[in-house]
């Protein structure tokens, strides 16, 4: 369930281990911080940085980008690191959930960057890669007024790209069985099929 910490909807859960691990942390400045947080997230490439609308990194799919702002709140403040460490915590839980997951087509995601903005928003960027090789680039936002999680926002998108693929294959597939009725159609001597049903 999602309960609001400070300005944040976060998982109850997520806000527990965040509160946890701040009340025993020494961090107070920004890269004591960061440090701390690339030692609590191994599994996250964690860095400081602002979002120009294009990936940053060269590679990777657990890429987190966290506006210089808000790590300085992060020092100053431990309510507003307790809110933010929840939000990596559940970041962490919806990337892991995403990993392996194979899009329609036979494509994956080869990229993926989660930003938390200078306002608190959390938004992201991915790059994903059909079975065909065409490269598709995704940019999402979650605003920090949505009480949905960001994992529960992201398969419900996924969800929809799925059922939209399904939509699509039986569409085709209406279309290739009339096509073969035309053409056995055009093979018989009177341009009459005999069908029983």
């Amino acid at each position: 369930m999602a309960i609001l910490v400070g300005d944040t909807y976060v998982r109850e859960t997520s806000y527990a281990k965040a509160k946890a691990h701040v009340e025993n942390s020494k961090a107070d400045t920004t890269g004591e911080v960061l440090k701390e947080l690339k030692q609590q997230f191994p599994e996250l490439n964690i860095n400081s940085g602002t979002f120009s609308g294009k990936a940053t990194r060269s590679s990777g799919i657990n890429n987190v980008t966290i506006a210089p702002n808000i790590l300085q709140e992060m020092a100053d403040d431990p309510e507003k690191r307790i809110e933010y460490e929840s939000l990596l915590e559940d970041i962490k839980h919806t990337l892991k959930a995403v990993e392996n997951r194979v899009y329609p087509g036979g494509g994956k995601c080869v990229y993926r960057e989660v930003f938390i903005h200078s306002n608190g928003e959390v938004g992201s960027i991915s790059i994903s890669q059909s079975g065909g090789g065409d490269s598709n680039t995704s940019i999402a936002k979650l605003p920090k007024d949505n009480r949905e999680s960001w994992q529960e926002r992201l398969m419900k998108s996924l969800e929809k790209k799925r059922e939209k693929a399904r939509e699509a294959e039986k569409e085709e597939a209406q279309r290739l069985a009339e096509k073969k009725v035309r053409e056995a159609m055009l093979e018989t001597e009177d341009g009459h099929l005999d069908v029983t049903i």
